[in-house]
């Protein structure tokens, strides 16, 4: 029993198998880039502890949005801004500023997250429609805010 390989089988071999490592780089390439996932919980409360083992509330009266920003993708991105956008209103604000209005830009490695946390004072709870992030290239990245 004699095997003979031909030039036709050889070629063709070679053309699916190259055709399969194309469309793998091309699925590889498409997976390596970064990507956030943004989740949010509202009504959340702070609680701390005085010292001595009881925690105590400490913004009696006071509900607050906690929003993560999780990197879960394969590279590094900076995040630029994070942001709202009202409902029933053109515009939103960026709530990613500390106390003398400089907007805080940090960095995300991959698996790496940043909780915020947001008075519903300031934020009211029905009025939001969604979250927004921007990172330094300029892309957003939304989160819609579920009312049900």
């Amino acid at each position: 029993m004699t095997i003979t390989i031909t030039a036709d089988v050889v070629a063709w071999y070679g053309a699916v198998l190259s055709s399969t490592v194309f469309l793998f780089e091309i699925y590889r390439y498409l997976l390596d880039r970064a990507r956030l996932k943004i989740t949010y919980r509202t009504e959340q409360e702070i609680w701390g502890d005085e010292g001595n083992g009881q925690l105590i509330n400490l913004e009696k009266g006071t509900a607050f949005w906690t929003v993560n920003i999780a990197n879960t993708g394969t590279k590094d991105i900076i995040i630029a801004q994070v942001g709202v956008e009202w409902m029933h209103k053109v515009g939103g604000a960026v709530i990613s500023k500390d106390y003398t209005g400089h907007i805080q830009r940090f960095t995300l490695t991959p698996g790496d997250s940043k909780t915020i946390t947001i008075s519903e004072k300031l934020v009211k709870h029905k009025e939001v429609k969604n979250f927004w992030v921007k990172d330094a290239t300029g892309r957003d990245h939304k989160k819609r805010i579920n009312w049900w």
